[in-house]
């Protein structure tokens, strides 16, 4: 199983402004979307996670 974390993100601009990034919207591709493949998950514990689970039969 892999887990990314998604905690203290900033991003910068052209002039080096720096933005604390406060709001994601995580997305799926058509393989998603038609539910082809169920091995994924994605939530929020006391940050913002996605996990590829990777079933195995």
């Amino acid at each position: 199983m892999e887990k990314v974390i998604f905690s203290n993100q900033w991003a910068i601009d052209k002039d080096a402004q720096w933005y604390e990034i406060t709001k994601a919207t995580f997305t799926g591709d058509v393989t998603v979307v038609n539910r082809a493949k169920l091995d994924y998950d994605r939530g929020v514990e006391s940050n913002a996670y996605l996990r590829n689970c990777d079933f195995s039969i």
